[in-house]
Parts: C-alpha cells; sequence; structure tokens
C-alpha cells in the first residue's frame, strides 16, 4: 500500500496526484468489501483473550467506528487514512481468523 501510495504521490505530476490516490483509495475500498464478506463472526481461536479482541475489533470495523487523529491534515487525506485503517484492519482479522489465504491476503 505505501509503495502504491508514494508511486501515486512522487511518481506523478502534481495535477495526476489526487487522481491516481482517489484511484487507489476506491481500490481498497473494494478489497475491504471483498475482505469483510468473507471474516467469520466468530473466530475460533485457542486463546479467550484473542478471541475477545478479535470479535472488539470486528465490532470496530463493521460498525465503521475507526477514527484516526485527522486534526493536522486535509478532509481528502483524512477519508485516505480511514479506507486505509479498514483495509489494514480487515487484513488482520482475515490472517487472525485464518481466511487470509482465500483471499491472497499477505
Amino acid at each position: 500500500m505505501s509503495t502504491a501510495y508514494d508511486y501515486c504521490e512522487y511518481g506523478r505530476l502534481y495535477d495526476e496526484r489526487r487522481p491516481c490516490i482517489e484511484e487507489l483509495t476506491l481500490h481498497i475500498r473494494r478489497r475491504t468489501e471483498a475482505i469483510t464478506a468473507v471474516l467469520p463472526e466468530q473466530a475460533s481461536l485457542s486463546d479467550a483473550f484473542l478471541e475477545q479482541s478479535y470479535h472488539q475489533r470486528l465490532a470496530t470495523l463493521m460498525n465503521d467506528e475507526l477514527a484516526p487523529n485527522c486534526a493536522q491534515m486535509t478532509k481528502f487525506m483524512c477519508e485516505t487514512l480511514k479506507v486505509v485503517l479498514r483495509w489494514s484492519t480487515a487484513r488482520e482479522l482475515a490472517r487472525t481468523a485464518g481466511v487470509a489465504n482465500e483471499l491472497d491476503v499477505k
């Protein structure tokens, strides 16, 4: 993700940066939707703490409650960060639940 973002930010002319980031953000949203579609509500984990943590993080993700501190950034950059945080959280949950291989999530 960071390489793709850097490509948009540094590998493009100024006028091409925002459309590139918008396209990247749309792609990441679609990947997040694909991941969340296969996340189980309950993960069968051997550790009770990990299972509880999974459940809480899943609820936070599904309720769209990930809230980064956007005080020092533009609205556009804050929205981009929110999309990336959702994607990252979804990927982490997929790995924890053991469904990452189904989605080719590393």
